[in-house]
């Protein structure tokens, strides 16, 4: 599979941030790879294993981090007028953190969830 299909992101926009990667390993710029999950979007093991690879391929990535969807800024949003869509999304568990982090450390990368 292709970053694009693990991602849903049109190949050719993905394009700019896959070559700003690569000169940022190239020059050996610490990096800290941030990455949103999102159940029932991007929670799957494929790509995990694309995150780990991602990381492995480059050096300048000193750390991996999940972050895991929230929902604690639609009270808020609401407050202050804005209207936020029901994605009948719940916030991630404790539980479910832990399964992400075991999966992308069994490819041999370091993670952390923020």
């Amino acid at each position: 599979r292709t970053i694009s299909t693990l991602t849903s992101i049109p190949p050719l926009a993905l394009l700019p941030i896959l070559d700003n990667m690569k000169l940022i390993s190239e020059r050996g710029i610490d990096t800290i790879l941030r990455c949103p999950v999102i159940p029932g979007l991007n929670d799957r093991d494929d790509h995990f294993r694309a995150i780990s690879e991602t990381a492995m391929n480059h050096r300048s990535i000193i750390e991996v981090n999940l972050m895991a969807y929230h929902n604690m800024g639609h009270s808020k949003a609401e407050e202050i007028g804005i209207k936020v869509p029901d994605l009948n999304i719940e916030t991630v568990k404790k539980e479910k953190k832990e399964e992400w982090i075991e999966n992308i450390r069994s490819w041999g990368c370091s993670v952390k969830i923020k």
